[in-house]
């Protein structure tokens, strides 16, 4: 098979990859949309200046008027203005947070959540008047609780500097880890697998929002308990490593509980498709920024791995995901310019392999 032909193989086989990654957004959010077909109709602005003057006022709010106010907010962001313009609605909503009835406390929390999607401004005062509710409910026995109390306070970190900077302040980061390793550690809870997601995305944001934010101890405290855990295959754990990678006071923790080995044997284990992607781009990433560090010796480490190393890359250069292609380079090239005279030297046993390789780079990205 000629050149082209394997290019318009690989163009072929990427269209397909992107239709399936778009069917499967769409089925994600099927149920919120099951949802509002279900109630038959868009809740108007003028219902939800009802249920916020019935929070406001004390009035017996029924779970149905926050069944309406939840999916109200999610509708149109006009709807989250109205509700945060009536004073003590949102005060009412949170008093909901500490219902005796759970399906209440449950409800309400997803109110916060999708009140957690509107702007900056709108995210800090959810975040100053509910944040504390919902970080002590991450304490409690009630799973599903615990699950959208954590989605929430993740879109609410990952919104603006300021709502950053409040939840930290409110002892957040320190919560979210404490139940990342907790639920690590279990496997027979209820909705563990979506609390641990939920808990990786707001880490994610955590991380993403704050690497400037974080100190130098929080940093290494965060890299020290995600790289000791025991799962290794989640998405969102690959994510976390992939940023802890990009930070200074996280890189001696890292390379020190052998992060980097780990990722090459996950990408030599793990078949490329679809439902892996989003961990194996940020597995390269993580080894491709590990192989930069100044001393050398994880560069060392990942050319003695060298039939690890060959088994990945061409793996990806026959795989339909060119930007992977990219993401090899970059690692490629962060060994073979290494300053450091020990790698200059491993390198040299592999050196034809070594130009191969960047060949390839050069011919599928082409």
């Amino acid at each position: 098979m000629d050149s082209s032909s394997i290019r318009d193989n690989i163009r072929t086989d990427i269209v397909e990859v992107r239709l399936m990654g778009r069917n499967k957004v769409l089925s994600s959010k099927r149920k919120a949309l099951q949802d509002v077909v279900d109630l038959g109709r868009c809740v108007t602005e003028s219902e939800v200046l009802i249920i916020s003057n019935k929070l406001k006022s004390k009035s017996s709010v029924q779970v149905q008027d926050l069944i309406l106010l939840k999916l109200a907010f999610v509708q149109t962001a006009n709807n989250i203005v109205s509700f945060l313009k009536v004073k003590g609605a949102l005060h009412g909503l949170v008093r909901e947070l500490s219902s005796v009835k759970s399906n209440y406390q449950l409800v309400a929390a997803e109110c916060c959540c999708n009140l957690a999607l509107g702007d900056g401004r709108s995210c800090l005062q959810v975040a100053k008047a509910a944040g504390p509710y919902l970080i002590a409910l991450m304490s409690g026995s009630n799973y599903n609780l615990i699950h959208i109390s954590v989605w929430a306070l993740g879109n609410l970190v990952g919104s603006d500097e300021k709502v950053w900077r409040l939840l930290h302040s409110q002892g957040f980061l320190s919560r979210l880890l404490e139940l990342i390793s907790e639920i690590d550690i279990k496997s027979d809870i209820p909705a563990r697998d979506e609390i641990l997601q939920n808990s990786w995305t707001a880490l994610v944001h955590m991380l993403h929002m704050g690497s400037s934010l974080l100190t130098e101890e929080e940093t290494k405290s965060i890299a020290k308990i995600v790289t000791n855990l025991k799962c290794t295959w989640d998405n969102g754990l690959q994510v976390v490593q992939y940023l802890l990678s990009c930070m200074d006071a996280a890189e001696e923790e890292l390379l020190k509980n052998q992060v980097h080995i780990k990722c090459l044997k996950f990408l030599t284990e793990t078949e490329l498709n679809e439902e892996n992607i989003a961990s194996v781009t940020p597995a390269v990433r993580t080894v491709a920024n590990l192989a930069a560090e100044p001393s050398g010796a994880c560069s060392l480490e990942i050319v003695a791995n060298f039939n690890l190393l060959q088994n990945i890359t061409q793996k990806i250069f026959m795989s339909p995901y060119k930007h992977l292609v990219n993401e090899v380079g970059w690692l490629v090239g962060n060994l073979v310019n290494h300053n450091s005279p020990e790698v200059q030297s491993a390198l040299e046993e592999f050196s034809l392999d070594f130009q191969i390789f960047e060949s390839q780079v050069v011919f599928f990205n082409s």
